[in-house]
């Protein structure tokens, strides 16, 4: 009998994993390559709402789809990083009980990721930040005609944010309340709801791509 392919129960680890940190509200820090061939581990926050449409506006490149250049790692870098300070002084993604850096840890933090971003080796970084931004929705679901297949955060992402806000609405959750959500989390809230519905067809993890049998070794 033939043996199942060994990288779907890798990738199914992986998206239990995922699991777990988003009910952590947590994210492991990314391990970007530098031009010399060095890791450089760097903090960061899990995936908010907030963060991903703001960075649509923008027209960041990690959420349009084209090559990234180091401005939009800059500007991603700074959007989830722990002691990202607006102009008007909020450190949104610190939650309740962390205690508050000094305003200038944030300062260095900015300057430290535009210095960064400017030694990156671009490609293998590009892909490490992609693959973060992938496990964030590997549990949303297939809406139908907008490349699912692909996990791409590109044209769909404001038809999924309408479909999660409208659904979550019905659960009383505000818009505000939505956009400061972990976006997996929000995704595995509604995946845990159809699923008990009944209705689970919709949601294909990437694992299941995986999901094919290896010759037999005997």
């Amino acid at each position: 009998m033939p043996d199942i392919n060994p990288e779907y129960f890798e990738a199914l680890a992986r998206e239990q994993r995922n699991r777990y940190l988003a009910y952590c509200d947590d994210a492991p820090a990314l391990e970007l390559r530098l031009r010399t061939g060095h890791r450089f581990p760097f903090p960061s926050v899990a995936l908010r709402w907030r963060h991903v449409l703001d960075l649509l506006r923008s027209g960041n490149a990690f959420l349009s789809g084209a090559a990234a250049l180091a401005g939009d790692f800059e500007e991603i870098l700074w959007a989830l990083h722990p002691y990202h300070r607006t102009v008007r002084g909020c450190y949104a993604n610190l939650r309740a009980q962390d205690p508050r850096p000094l305003p200038l840890y944030s300062w260095l933090s900015r300057r430290l990721i535009r210095v960064v971003a400017r030694q990156l080796s671009l490609p293998a970084s590009e892909k490490i930040i992609r693959l973060r931004l992938r496990d964030a929705q590997q549990d949303r679901p297939a809406l139908g005609g907008d490349g699912d297949e692909e996990q791409s955060l590109a044209a769909p992402t404001l038809n999924h944010f309408d479909y999660v806000a409208g659904r979550l609405a019905l659960a009383g959750w505000s818009r505000p309340a939505v956009l400061e959500e972990n976006v997996a989390y929000t995704y595995q809230v509604l995946r845990a709801s159809d699923l008990m519905s009944g209705k689970g067809d919709r949601y294909v993890p990437p694992s299941a791509q995986l999901l094919r049998f290896a010759p037999s070794r005997s």
